[in-house]
């Protein structure tokens, strides 16, 4: 590993994961924090239409 972390690809169900605090949010969290956390656009779309 670098000193910069891998890259982590976030999806929709981990953002929802967190924003709904469940039991592996936290986890999640650590991992995003801890790594290079990139997402798409595609998934980026889909969060403002299930998140409204």
């Amino acid at each position: 590993m670098s000193d910069t972390g891998d890259i982590v690809i976030i999806d929709t169900s981990a953002v929802i994961a967190i924003l709904k605090r469940e039991p592996e949010a936290d986890n999640l969290i650590e991992r995003i924090a801890r790594n290079q956390p990139q997402m798409s656009a595609g998934t980026l779309a889909e969060l403002l239409i299930v998140d409204e």
